[in-house]
């Protein structure tokens, strides 16, 4: 995995919720960029395969070769450094998934969910210990910062509730139906296939095998069904 500036990703622009503290501390901007990203790098793969509890300062530093006590002169501990990860991996998609809305232009409710699936698929792939990072400790009922982390995913959420609203207005969805509701499905469709995708072993559609052209094929008849239900027309 290719990591840019983790000084930039940590700190800048996306961290606008961070907790009280620095994270990481003024003497991890003295390091040079690689180090940055070595120890970025190995957080990440550390927390992302052995989850919170099973990852420990010894088990990082162990990987990097560095004393013991190496990270706490640019951390306050374990929880300061899974926060950091969290921050910068959430900067990271936030900046991407932008930058791919801007190239887009805008959509409607149904292109942007197509959009966005296919636009995560693509992140996952090319982002595996960072996705692996976030399913791992989302997952976990054990993880201490749990809330932390979904408090960060809420920025990555694509706020469908005003589209919906607008299609209900103009006739086009049944007003019958809460936004909310409608929301929560176009979300859990989505963050399902992208755990296929993660993990092709509890594939049962096979979109973790499928190219962009397929997998946007099989998006189609996903909103074909949100669109017209699945009885006879």
């Amino acid at each position: 995995m290719e990591f840019e500036s983790a000084r930039c990703r940590s700190c800048v622009g996306f961290c606008e919720r961070k907790v009280s503290g620095e994270m990481p501390k003024k003497t991890f901007e003295k390091l040079s960029e690689r180090q940055q990203n070595k120890i970025l790098k190995v957080c990440l793969g550390q927390f992302a395969k052995y989850g919170y509890d099973n990852t420990s300062i010894k088990t990082i530093t162990s990987r990097l070769r560095v004393a013991d006590g190496y990270l706490y002169y640019y951390f306050d501990g374990k929880e300061d450094i899974v926060k950091w990860v969290i921050d910068w991996g959430i900067g990271k998609w936030i900046e991407e998934y932008r930058a791919h809305l801007d190239a887009t232009g805008p959509v409607d409710m149904y292109d942007n969910f197509k959009q966005a699936i296919i636009y995560m698929a693509n992140f996952i792939q090319n982002n595996r210990d960072l996705y692996g990072f976030y399913f791992q400790l989302i997952h976990d009922p054990n993880f201490v910062h749990r809330d932390y982390l979904a408090m960060r995913i809420q920025d990555l959420d694509y706020n469908y509730e005003p589209a919906i609203d607008e299609k209900k207005a103009n006739g086009v969805i049944r007003s019958d139906l809460p936004s909310d509701t409608i929301a929560m499905l176009f979300d859990v469709v989505a963050t399902r296939l992208h755990q296929f995708i993660h993990i092709p072993k509890e594939d049962p559609v096979g979109v973790s095998q499928m190219n962009e052209e397929e997998l946007g094929r099989f998006v189609d008849q996903i909103v074909s069904i949100f669109r017209y239900g699945i009885e006879p027309r």
